[in-house]
């Protein structure tokens, strides 16, 4: 059955957090990452930023296509539409490696339902295996959460 949408609202989730508990760890937060860097990199991924407020625990940031919440050790990215989620992986490991002395996060988390329109999405979203492809070749085996819904 083929169905004609102008807007793909299937939400994509990515998680990736660090363990504080390192010595080296305690005093570092991902919170110190400045508003105009996370400006710079979501506008390469297709996405900007609409409003951002704080509170005691984390950052949170409106999105043109969903949220991004910033903690003292992790980030957790939610968006939709065509927005290349991906893209922003890369700039993520590099604040682990730069924060933590951890490029790998201690917890990897990826999730979505089944896109609607899965050849409108930009590659590796068009299936959920070059999905899993595509995040392998930066995690080794066994060190993510894939979670794939279908309805």
């Amino acid at each position: 059955m083929s169905v004609d949408i102008d807007f793909e609202g299937v939400e994509k989730k990515l998680t990736m957090l660090w363990d504080t508990q390192h010595p080296q760890n305690r005093n570092l937060t991902l919170r110190n990452v400045s508003v105009d860097l996370w400006v710079e990199q979501l506008a390469k991924i297709g996405c900007s930023i609409l409003s951002h407020s704080a509170n005691p625990r984390f950052d949170a940031y409106i999105l043109s296509e969903s949220s991004l919440f910033v903690y003292e050790n992790g980030v957790v990215i939610k968006t939709c539409g065509l927005i290349q989620l991906f893209g922003i992986v890369p700039f993520i490991i590099n604040l682990g490696l730069e924060y933590f002395e951890a490029a790998l996060p201690d917890l990897f988390s990826y999730m979505r339902r089944e896109f609607f329109d899965p050849h409108s999405q930009h590659q590796p979203h068009h299936c959920w295996t070059d999905e899993v492809d595509y995040l392998s070749a930066y995690f080794p085996d066994g060190m993510f959460i894939f979670d794939h819904v279908r309805f």
